[in-house]
């Protein structure tokens, strides 16, 4: 996924085969901080800007397995247009998540978190680290 003139642009089983998911409607403005994201339920994919539904691709799939990097805000095929701009969080999920559920990514990745990490061994553990 990368930001194309401003707009969602998603596409996907590089570099066997560079194909375009789908591109948004909806236009970032320069200067304003932007909400994207893209949710597949291995139907559609679903493109939302700033919270409420964009577009909707069919898109049966597969996502094919690869050894390419995966490539966030920028084109993977010439690594030469990437974001002018800034990604300030990046979440992927397991499943498809519906409208209510991005919003809720809006307010924060955390709200997904299944557990509080206080107290758990590996946060004991980090922290004896830190004091020694």
């Amino acid at each position: 996924m990368y930001v194309n003139e401003g707009k969602i642009d998603f596409r996907g089983n590089w570099p066997e085969a560079w194909t375009t998911i789908g591109i948004g409607k909806e236009v970032a403005k320069v200067g304003e901080w932007a909400h994207f994201a893209v949710s597949w339920d291995q139907k559609k994919v679903s493109f939302y800007f700033n919270g409420e539904l964009d577009s909707k691709f069919d898109w049966v799939g597969p996502f094919k397995d690869t050894d390419a990097a995966l490539a966030i805000a920028a084109d993977p095929a010439g690594g030469d247009e990437p974001l002018n701009g800034f990604v300030d969080k990046v979440g992927m999920f397991d499943d498809a998540l519906e409208k209510n559920e991005i919003q809720r990514a809006m307010k924060g990745l955390e709200n997904f978190l299944p557990v509080e990490s206080s107290g758990r061994g590996s946060t004991t553990w980090g922290e004896i680290k830190e004091y020694r």
